[in-house]
């Protein structure tokens, strides 16, 4: 009997502006998914008061529902508050493949709105659908005509296809108090939309037993007899024996191959296998070993060793990051133009400087949406990231460090944790 084969989750999350109804949402959406897929029914109230993940030594406050429809298993991620959002965004426990934008058609498009869209569009997480909450309170229908073209013109500012972004009307209060189970209701029917929306938008992510091996250099020994041992954590991926590799970061890349594994990291004997296990994702946070062949060259802590030419080091790249408020174990001080501040990386710990974006948007981040249906965006030239805000920097690092886009990293500054970030584009 062929086994069932089982794709990782979809893990997707709900954006927008607090009290727009992001939360009713993710309570309606679970009701009805519970008619028609496989759903637990959860209540406003218990979202409303979710566990707080500790991700990076930082809390995240979050709620999070399961679900499948159509095949496709999610995870749906809620947050009551926007700090707690971009936290999740730049350091969440997972990755996010999709966000659904919640706006309520009273109040329309806010500076909050604003900067959680450009957050995402950072993070690059498509938005797959908007849902424009809170119709049943407006009777003017050219309001919401509005509205939906303030949304678009939004979109499309940070480069979002405003024509291919569905924008669904309902009120996630009323579905939520309907009591029935009549799925022709009519605040039901967007709910259902949406869920189509995810089914047909939303892109399978790959498994991490796919993907590029990656894995991080934390020891290395010189076995006599044997050779040069490296020893960490595998990230992703499956490593066959003699199959070509790179040991990439701090110098010129490294080409070798793996000769050996070893099962337990204080053994030196070796084994000659085909393929090391293959093991599910949440069981690949363990540490290996693996002989190299080769010689003469310096291989040290900091570095990863990857498949041929899947990742490159680099000095120079954009990122979106959080800095630590003071009660979550920050610095008093805020970051700076030209600041200079240890970036880890894997097992790296490297100096690098900081240079602040000039259009940055520290959470009073506004726009002024003219006659023309345009947004003027206005630029903040406060060279700073306070504790407890989020903004988006340049970096220059001493040495190069093997990373690409999503890639996350640790800020230190003066011996102690300042706050993270993830790589947003490579310079």
């Amino acid at each position: 009997m062929e086994a069932k084969r089982i794709e990782p989750r979809i893990n997707i999350c709900t954006i927008g502006h607090f009290g727009h109804g992001k939360t009713t949402l993710v309570a309606a959406m679970t009701k009805v998914l519970a008619m028609i897929g496989r759903a637990e029914v959860r209540s406003y109230e218990s979202l409303q008061n979710p566990h707080e993940r500790w991700e990076s030594g930082m809390p995240i406050a979050m709620a999070q529902v399961d679900y499948e429809t159509s095949g496709k298993q999610y995870s749906h991620f809620d947050c009551v508050n926007h700090i707690d959002h971009v936290k999740n965004l730049i350091d969440g426990p997972v990755p996010i493949s999709g966000a659904i934008l919640v706006v309520s058609s009273v109040d329309g498009v806010t500076s909050q709105t604003e900067e959680q869209v450009r957050l995402v569009r950072k993070v690059k997480v498509p938005i797959v659908a908007v849902f424009l909450n809170k119709i049943d309170l407006v009777k003017d229908e050219e309001l919401v005509e509005l509205n939906e073209m303030e949304i678009k013109e939004l979109l499309s500012s940070y480069g979002f296809d405003k024509n291919n972004t569905p924008i669904i009307a309902g009120s996630a209060k009323k579905s939520l108090e309907y009591r029935g189970n009549n799925l022709n209701y009519d605040y039901w029917q967007p709910i259902l939309q949406l869920t189509m929306e995810l089914t047909s938008r939303v892109v399978q992510p790959q498994q991490e037993v796919k993907q590029p091996f990656l894995m991080t250099i934390e020891d290395v020994f010189n076995i006599e007899g044997k050779g040069i041992v490296v020893t960490g954590t595998i990230k992703r991926g499956n490593l066959a024996i003699r199959s070509p590799l790179q040991i990439v970061g701090l110098q010129s890349p490294i080409s070798t191959m793996c000769v050996g594994t070893i099962e337990d990291i204080n053994s030196t004997l070796f084994k000659e296998e085909e393929e090391t296990p293959k093991v599910a994702p949440e069981e690949r946070q363990i540490r290996t070993g693996f002989l190299l062949d080769v010689e003469g060259r310096r291989v040290e802590k900091g570095q990863v060793l990857v498949t041929s030419k899947s990742i490159a080091a680099h000095t120079n790249f954009e990122a979106e990051v959080y800095h630590l408020a003071i009660e979550e174990g920050g610095k008093h001080a805020p970051l700076v133009f030209n600041d200079r501040i240890q970036f880890d990386f894997w097992t790296a710990d490297i100096t690098g400087k900081v240079s602040l974006s000039e259009d940055k948007e520290i959470n009073s981040s506004s726009f002024l949406f003219d006659q023309t249906f345009s947004f003027r965006k206005r630029k903040s030239l406060v060279g700073i990231i306070p504790p407890g805000q989020n903004g988006s920097i340049t970096v220059d690092l001493e040495k190069p460090v093997a990373m690409e886009k999503g890639s996350r990293f640790i800020m230190k500054k003066d011996g102690g944790k300042m706050g993270v970030g993830v790589v947003t584009d490579i310079l």
